[in-house]
């Protein structure tokens, strides 16, 4: 009877995190952590929310689904990594850190890509000038459709200033002539 409580004790070691001076100090950094990534998340996701539903103008349209999959995509793990560390069940635990390592994977994919992209846009001397001047025909030539694809690269005031304002304008121009 008193091995059987034993067994039945070291079956329930491999669902949990191991108790000790170690294993203290591991979940606690593994919670600070996590909340660390949970006030980043958070209001990534309350800005992609209040995005999505307060600004229906093109100019910030093709940011929505991005922000809210980045504020999704940090959210998960760490859900798992509090709840894992609190409670100290070692498959959250483990699916937290399968997670933040896909994570960096995907970092580094996307550093990659990015790099690939614009490897061949190097900046060209300004005589008189302190900066460098950035050509779109130098960048790879997908990187080039994107980029005269998207419909604003300003800031939102700049394009309601665009949208509206040049507009009218222009129209009160044209009818003038």
């Amino acid at each position: 009877m008193k091995g059987e409580v034993g067994n039945a004790k070291m079956m329930g070691q491999y669902n949990k995190i191991t108790t000790g001076r170690k294993g203290i100090i591991s979940t606690t950094m593994l919670m600070v952590t996590s909340l660390i990534m949970m006030g980043l998340c958070v209001p990534l996701l309350w800005v992609g929310i209040w995005q999505a539903k307060r600004h229906h103008q093109d100019c910030l349209k093709f940011l929505e689904v991005p922000i809210l999959l980045l504020g999704a995509s940090l959210l998960i793990p760490t859900l798992l990594g509090l709840v894992g560390a609190k409670y100290r069940i070692g498959v959250f635990v483990c699916a937290y850190m399968l997670l933040v390592f896909l994570l960096l994977v995907l970092l580094l994919a996307f550093t990659l890509f990015a790099w690939f992209v614009t490897r061949g846009g190097g900046g060209h001397v300004v005589s008189g000038a302190s900066y460098e001047e950035y050509r779109l025909g130098d960048f790879t030539l997908w990187f080039q459709q994107q980029v005269s694809l998207s419909l604003c690269l300003f800031p939102f005031f700049v394009c309601y200033f665009i949208k509206y304002v040049v507009t009218i304008k222009v129209w009160d121009m044209i009818t003038q002539c």
